[in-house]
C-alpha cells in the first residue's frame, strides 16, 4: 500500500494532535499537563490508530520542551470525576488508556526531552522504545502528594527497570535521569528528531504482521496476574481517601498559588 509523504491531520484539539505520514502516526501533545479531557481524547486516539491499516508505527512526543507535566491535579473536570465515585473512574480512565497504548497492534515510540511526569510518565514506560535525550528526568511525584501510583503501571516499571529501580522511583518518589536507567530502557540520544527518525525506519523495514505478532507474545507474557486491575483501583481509592492525601494535596495547591 503506498503511503502519503505528506502529514495528514488524523485528530486534533487545543490539547493533543495526531498525523499520518508515510506509515507513521505521530501523537504530539500541545500541553505540559493532562486533563481530564485530554486524557479522553487520547484514548479516543488509540483507538483511531489501531483501526487504520495505514499506520506501521506510532510516536508519541511533545511540542515543549518537557515531555509531560503528568496529571493536571487542578482541572475542575478531574476534580469533578474524583468526587463523584472517590477517584474510581479516574483511575480505571488511566489505566485504560495506559493499556490502549501499550496495546497497541503496532509498535509505539516515546519522544522524551525534559521532565517526564506522572501519568505522562506512565505513557512513556507503556512504550515500546524510548528515545531520552540527556537531559530527561523521570519522576512519580504521587507518593509525595499521598496517593497510591494507579493507572497499572506498577507491573509494567518492575517489567521494564527492574524491582529494586522501580522501587526507587514509586516509593520514593525520586526524579531519576533517564542516563541513570541500565541499558536498553531507554536510548540516550544528542538528537531526538533524528533519533526517532532512525527507529521509525528500522521499524517501517520489518513485516508489519510479524512485528505485531511478536510484541503480542510479549505483551502476553508480561500481563499482569489475574485481579491486578481491580486492586489497582482500590488501593488508588484508599490512598485518597487519607488524611495524608488531603493534607499533602492542601499543601501543595498552596504553594502553587504562591
Amino acid at each position: 500500500m503506498s503511503q502519503s509523504l505528506d502529514p495528514v491531520s488524523v485528530f486534533a484539539s487545543d490539547l493533543i494532535e495526531c498525523e499520518l505520514t508515510s506509515g507513521v502516526m505521530t501523537v504530539c501533545w500541545r500541553v505540559d499537563r493532562i486533563t481530564w479531557r485530554g486524557l479522553n481524547e487520547f484514548r479516543h486516539i488509540c483507538g483511531l490508530i489501531d483501526a487504520d491499516a495505514r499506520v506501521q508505527v506510532a510516536v508519541l512526543k511533545n511540542r515543549g520542551p518537557d515531555f509531560s507535566h503528568g496529571v493536571d491535579l487542578s482541572d475542575n473536570e478531574l476534580v469533578e470525576a474524583v468526587a463523584m465515585d472517590g477517584g474510581k473512574t479516574v483511575a480505571e480512565v488511566g489505566a485504560e488508556a495506559v493499556h490502549a497504548w501499550a496495546n497497541l497492534s503496532v509498535c509505539t515510540i516515546a519522544a522524551l526531552d525534559g521532565y517526564v511526569v506522572g501519568g505522562g510518565a506512565c505513557l512513556a514506560m507503556a512504550s515500546d522504545f524510548r528515545c531520552a535525550t540527556q537531559s530527561s528526568t523521570v519522576w512519580f511525584p504521587e507518593i509525595d502528594r499521598g496517593m497510591y501510583l494507579s493507572w497499572g503501571i506498577i507491573p509494567r516499571l518492575i517489567q521494564e527497570v527492574g524491582l529494586s529501580m522501580a522501587r526507587r522511583m514509586a516509593i520514593l518518589g525520586e526524579p531519576i535521569p533517564t542516563t541513570d536507567f541500565s541499558d536498553n530502557v531507554f536510548q540516550i540520544v544528542d538528537d531526538l528528531d533524528q533519533a526517532v527518525h532512525g527507529l521509525t525506519q528500522q521499524l517501517l523495514a520489518k513485516p508489519r504482521d510479524a512485528a505485531g505478532l511478536i510484541k503480542q507474545a510479549f505483551l502476553d507474557q508480561c500481563r499482569a496476574v489475574d485481579g491486578f486491575a481491580a486492586k489497582d483501583v482500590e488501593r488508588f481509592i484508599q490512598s485518597i481517601d487519607s488524611q495524608a492525601f488531603a493534607a499533602l494535596m492542601s499543601a501543595w495547591l498552596d504553594g502553587r498559588k504562591r
